[in-house]
């Protein structure tokens, strides 16, 4: 097989194209999980047969650019530029991993190890860089296949990772084999060189190592899915509450406290149903609730009234709230009260109208959407006013302490622990959350969010995003990562729980939410139902994410020496030149 000029270039690109569009179905809310195991060949087969030439870096870029734009398309509702700019962002992993690449195929390795390699290592690096940005991995298109996921618990989602794209570089190499002929690799073109034929051992490993990989899987999966059933115990009735407003850079659109009245409404009918501890959506007070805030406010400021009317709310039914808003540190600068810090934060109240006396401050931001990064260089400010959505610094300050709530619920004490919209991204975080103290988990793991931020008014409906499934399905990797259930409070859907098992749970002892939990979008109301209680510790629980981090360490290891690999033979190469230049003349 041999293509030239134009062909070749259309080639790639219809090949990266096909990979990008099976990226994009496999997840949720499309779910054709299926594709995942082969959605990286066409990639891999673009790069194998890219010859020598550069194109393939500049295609791979714009194609998965596009790829990004088009699945990211609901950050545009806070910002268009950064919405541009994040998904550039993403897509610059790609010539990176097709660098990679190319050099492992000059080193003959095999296919099946280098793009397992170049998938989990830049997975890794989207984890990490910028902040961090755990979105569309490979292991999150299979979040329903339960009985392949399980052991996450030792690997974390990395390790699902890591078997979907080994399957991947199997079914590539397989391919490649089939492609070339021994004689046409003699014939290679100087432009769009044919790839080494791999050869029949390098095949019969890669099936046998994936077969019984996959097999492994599925093995462990069932028996742990039914030791994890028969170990997991109801626990306490929880009331989750959900809103439904739209979130704009300009506020919303209802006033705060037409917001804050449907909130309560809402709540006292979960009370009158008998939840005695009700859990609200990240934000969805709207005021500042610590009181080394309120001690400075007049009695008839907004968040003054809030907090008077939580008080009273919670003392009334004699049932917990975990409400979400914001804090900030107040310091006397002159003689006067100045606001210095500012957080998103959760608190607690108490069943007789008290506060808890400490609160969760959300401790993984989001840059751009929470905080300007380098907002300490003035000029480099300056250009980044153009990717943010307010026109002025309105960064909040990171959390730095991890926190253990106590609530007492039907005659026993119980402990849980808070993340904060994107924090259920985060692996390691959540982990840290679960094990407050280093030692003893946690009975849940909460999640607050508020996704009205990502949804937007057609006509006299709202029309959500794909964001929601898609978040809903990360969180069953938090799950079972730790074998914790997490219950979910989100303005604008999707509220659920996520049972230790990773099963996003149908229907509830009562309530007024959809009873499929997929369709609790863009709907208001509540659910009650008891929180399943799992107390089985994990791998993943006590050694972190050690496969993350391995293939991490060796990308980064085998791309840098690939790269310097590379810059030392051009350097060599330019310095041949010369001398012949120089010989020539003489």
């Amino acid at each position: 097989m041999k293509l030239c000029g134009l062909n070749h270039k259309l080639f790639m690109t219809g090949l990266l194209l096909i990979s990008a569009m099976m990226l994009s179905l496999m997840q949720a809310p499309f779910n054709m999980s299926f594709l995942a195991w082969v959605c990286l060949v066409p990639f891999a087969l673009a790069v194998c047969f890219s010859g020598t030439g550069k194109t393939i870096y500049l295609l791979s870029f714009l194609v998965y650019w596009l790829f990004w734009i088009a699945n990211l398309y609901w950050v545009k509702y806070v910002t268009v530029p950064g919405w541009i700019a994040s998904s550039a962002i993403c897509a610059i992993y790609w010539p990176a991993g097709v660098f990679f690449l190319r050099w492992s195929q000059r080193k003959r390795i095999p296919l099946f190890v280098s793009l397992t390699v170049t998938a989990a290592g830049l997975e890794a690096w989207k984890g990490v860089l910028f902040n961090g940005f755990d979105w569309h991995l490979l292991a999150h298109s299979q979040y329903s296949n339960l009985e392949i996921i399980q052991f996450a618990d030792i690997t974390g989602a990395a390790g699902v990772s890591v078997l979907i794209a080994l399957v991947n570089g199997v079914l590539a190499q397989l391919i490649m084999r089939q492609m070339i002929s021994p004689m046409q690799r003699k014939e290679e073109c100087s432009s769009c060189g044919i790839p080494r034929r791999p050869n029949l051992f390098s095949n019969i490993l890669g099936v046998f190592l994936a077969a019984a990989a996959l097999a492994s899987a599925l093995y462990y999966g069932n028996i742990r899915l039914e030791d994890v059933r028969q170990n997991t115990e109801q626990g306490p009735k929880i009331g989750i509450v959900q809103t439904n407003y739209i979130s704009l850079v300009n506020g919303s659109n209802i006033s705060e406290y037409e917001m804050m009245d449907r909130l309560l409404e809402l709540s006292r009918e979960c009370a009158e149903a008998g939840a005695k501890f009700i859990v609200w959506p990240e934000t969805v007070v709207p005021g500042i609730l610590n009181e080394d805030y309120l001690m400075h406010c007049p009695e008839y400021s907004s968040s003054r009234i809030f907090d008077r009317k939580i008080r009273d709310f919670a003392a009334q039914y004699q049932c917990f709230v975990l409400a979400g808003a914001s804090a900030a540190t107040v310091e006397e600068i002159n003689g006067e009260p100045e606001v210095v810090e500012n957080f998103n934060s959760a608190f607690l109240y108490l069943d007789d109208g008290s506060k808890f006396a400490r609160r969760f401050d959300k401790i993984h931001l989001v840059p751009f959407g929470e905080y300007i990064p380098f907002r300490e260089y003035e000029p480099l400010m300056k250009a980044l006013r153009h990717f943010i959505p307010y026109d002025f610094d309105y960064s909040l300050d990171a959390g730095d302490s991890l926190m253990r709530f106590p609530v007492q619920l039907e005659g026993k004490a119980w402990g849980f622990a808070v993340s904060i919209c994107y924090e259920d991204t985060d692996a390691q975080l959540c982990r840290r959350l679960a094990y407050p103290d280093g030692e003893t988990k946690v009975d849940w793991l909460l999640n607050i969010s508020n996704d009205g931020w990502y949804i937007r008014q057609q006509g006299t409906k709202l029309a959500g995003s794909t964001e929601a499934p898609q978040r809903t399905a990360i969180s069953v990797f938090r799950a079972i990562e730790n074998r914790i259930a997490i219950p979910r409070s989100v303005n604008t859907g999707l509220s659920c729980f996520i049972g230790p098992d990773g099963t996003v749970i149908d229907g509830f002892e009562a309530g007024t939410l959809p009873q499929d939990a997929w369709q609790r979008h863009i709907v208001e109301g509540w659910f009650i139902d008891r929180v399943p209680l799992c107390r089985i510790e994990t791998v993943f629980s006590k050694q972190g994410d050690i496969v993350n981090d391995g293939f991490g360490y060796l990308f980064t290891g085998l791309f840098f020496l690939s790269a310097i690999e590379r810059f030392t033979f051009r350097r060599k190469k330019d310095y041949k030149n010369e001398e012949n230049k120089i010989d020539n003349t003489d």
